[in-house]
């Protein structure tokens, strides 16, 4: 018997507003799919050390995460995700000491009273590098976060950085598990508002079956 089980993760850069105002972004779109024996390994953090009731502009210079998959795992795609609030787009960061540089990058702005806020995103493929760290701690630093004005002023200063490894899990293979797995990528800027896309490409087992997870860059600790 086969069982099937659709898991589908959509990758969002949802940048924190802490007002409501009129804003932009790019919609979804598909960047992965498999389908087989696989899981899925979630890291990441904030560079935020402070919620906004203490400090709206406290940051520290790096973040770190540790990845922990089990024995016998097979790293099948992992990609690295960071997003930060500023007017330039930062396509360069450093993951445990290796210079990691982005193609894929967005911009984003809302305007409150007259003033533009911006926030940025990037992702790029590392599967290659997961491969070959494997398993331990993960820091992410050099990424270029815009602490002052005017992001301080409205508590709007965000940085963050997401880790989504595909792996596949040999035990799985005794079980004749088959896992659909999407990935999706978009930016958005939200905030006292709602947030609708659709989501296709992927099949729902009988009966229906999922998880859906997402990445939330927020301005907060």
């Amino acid at each position: 018997m086969i069982s099937r089980k659709a898991f589908v993760y959509i990758l969002l850069f949802f940048l924190f507003k802490i007002l409501s105002a009129s804003a932009e972004g790019d919609p979804l779109v598909t960047i992965y799919r498999a389908s087989g024996p696989y899981k899925v390994e979630l890291a990441g953090g904030s560079f935020r050390d402070k919620d906004n009731s203490t400090d709206c502009a406290s940051i520290v210079d790096r973040s770190s995460y540790e990845v922990s998959l089990p024995t016998g795992a097979k790293v099948k795609k992992a990609y690295l995700f960071w997003a930060a609030s500023g007017n330039n787009v930062d396509s360069t960061v450093t993951l445990n000491n290796q210079s990691i540089t982005s193609n894929n990058c967005h911009q984003a702005s809302y305007i409150f009273k007259g003033t533009s806020y911006k926030y940025y995103g990037c992702y790029t493929d590392v599967t290659a590098f997961v491969e070959t760290q494997g398993n331990g701690i993960y820091e992410l630093k050099d990424l270029t976060i815009e602490n002052g004005s005017p992001w301080k002023d409205v508590c709007g200063v965000a940085g963050t950085w997401f880790l989504v490894i595909v792996y596949e899990d040999a035990t799985y293979k005794k079980n004749v598990t088959i896992h659909g797995i999407n990935i999706y990528e978009g930016f958005e800027l939200i905030r006292n508002n709602t947030f609708n896309d659709t989501i296709s490409d992927f099949v729902m087992g009988n009966p229906v079956s999922g998880y859906l997870s997402y990445y939330v860059s927020e301005g907060d600790s």
